[in-house]
């Protein structure tokens, strides 16, 4: 499932539609999401939370899954690609289990 709509419209407005990762092709206009932690790393649909996401353009969206080395670091430093598991990222944005699910 996509993040929703309502979410989506949320963060790019927090962000100013600008942007985060402003990697080397970057167009500038964000008009995309993207997770901090993705759900495809073991993640789930609780990483839609606001606080897991960035806008970003769809030229940096694609190429932040695939870097590597130093470029890697530098996301990670930044804090735009998550070092962490997807576990380990939600108790550090303040997310807690509640036996049923994730509450924040």
């Amino acid at each position: 499932m996509a993040v929703s709509k309502r979410t989506k419209l949320a963060v790019l407005a927090r962000d100013n539609y600008v942007c985060v990762i402003a990697g080397l092709n970057c167009v500038g206009v964000a008009t995309v999401v993207d997770h901090r932690a993705n759900r495809g790393s073991g993640g789930s649909t609780v990483l839609d939370a606001p606080e897991n996401l960035i806008a970003c353009c769809p030229l940096c969206n694609g190429g932040k899954e695939d870097a590597d080395g130093a470029y890697r670091a530098e996301l990670v430093a930044r804090g735009i690609r998550n070092a962490t598991t997807a576990v380990e990222h939600m108790t550090t944005i303040g997310a807690i289990t509640t036996g049923k699910g994730w509450a924040y």
